[in-house]
């Protein structure tokens, strides 16, 4: 598939990259929600039923994980109403390539999952480079139809 081929899903929450925890060692986020008690399970699922809690998108990075696939095997942590937390280009990548994603869902709503998640001792935050904001896309296509009517 070609870069400009590419689709971004559709939009669940508008958080910037930059607001996003990235998680690091899933094993160690997981072992923290065990302290914690917060339950969560293994599952792979359709990747369409799946919402962004972020509302920007590399897309050479999408592009670089559709072409290596094994990258997109690793699971994506989701919330309990199928919001993604992290792990958002390899969801987007499997979204596009119509392949299930593998997911840790985590029995929180997506609001208190934020929450959590950014409470972890090793959260990080990294800005996107190269976004291309889902937003923007479509607006511009929107303006696009406007200009065409």
């Amino acid at each position: 598939m070609k870069k400009e081929d590419i689709k971004i899903p559709p939009i669940g929450l508008t958080y910037s990259r930059s607001d996003m925890p990235q998680l690091g060692a899933k094993e160690d986020f997981l072992h923290n929600l065990q302290k914690h008690k917060i339950k969560f399970k293994n599952d792979v699922v359709n990747s369409h039923e799946l919402r962004s809690s972020q509302g920007e998108f590399n897309i050479d990075s999408i592009h670089s994980i559709m072409h290596e696939p094994h990258k997109a095997s690793s699971a994506v942590v989701v919330s309990r109403d199928n919001y993604v937390v992290d792990g958002h280009h390899r969801w987007a990548a499997n979204y596009n390539m119509n392949k299930p994603t593998k997911v840790v869902r985590v029995d929180l709503p997506i609001l208190e999952l934020l929450r959590v998640a950014k409470t972890f001792s090793q959260t990080k935050y990294k800005n996107i480079k190269n976004v291309n904001s889902a937003i923007k896309n479509v607006v511009k296509e929107a303006l696009i139809t406007k200009k065409n009517k």
